[in-house]
């Protein structure tokens, strides 16, 4: 009996520490959120009244954004098609496309370039009638930067090629 009795407290304990995880994840998710929104309005030196007008444009406009890419929010299915696609990928026998099959991905990405430019045409016109057009295009871009992060190092100092001779413009002679 005290076996079945430490058995289930043990249960309890866990799966109380499972569900305070996720609380913890959910409510850093909308920190982070908050945080990214702090970064940009500070950067951009908004007063308080012009913060308040934006953030909720700014909201949507990255919800919109990420609703383009449903592979890269925390859907369940989402990640299984990933996982699911990622073994398919790490398996010898990679299966090489037909033109039909690449013709068709291309055509799928171009769609969705398409979608991506107007959405953010939409909000560029929405945050010039709060801002003016240089902070309404850091906006737009702002998304894009935190999205894909430049590496802190420039392209040529990982490989050192900042040692070539003045005058060659990266060209070397053979």
């Amino acid at each position: 009996m005290k076996i079945l009795k430490m058995i289930f407290a043990t249960l309890m304990l866990s799966l109380s520490t499972m569900a305070f995880a996720q609380q913890q994840t959910a409510r850093s998710a909308e920190q982070i959120k908050e945080m990214r929104w702090q970064m940009v309005s500070q950067k951009m030196m908004l007063s308080d009244a012009e913060s308040a007008k934006v953030k909720p444009i700014y909201d949507d406009y990255l919800n919109e954004l990420r609703g383009l890419h449903p592979e890269r929010n925390n859907k369940p299915e989402a990640k299984a098609n990933k996982q699911d696609a990622k073994a398919k990928a790490s398996k010898p026998e990679r299966k090489q496309s037909t033109e039909a099959e690449i013709k068709e991905q291309m055509k799928n990405k171009f769609a969705l370039q398409r979608k991506q430019i107007d959405i953010k045409e939409k909000y560029f016109d929405k945050f010039c009638k709060e801002l003016n057009a240089r902070q309404a295009q850091y906006l737009v871009n702002s998304a894009d930067a935190m999205q894909h992060p430049t590496p802190r190092k420039s392209f040529g100092q990982n490989r050192g090629q900042n040692n070539r001779r003045p005058g060659m413009n990266g060209m070397q002679r053979r």
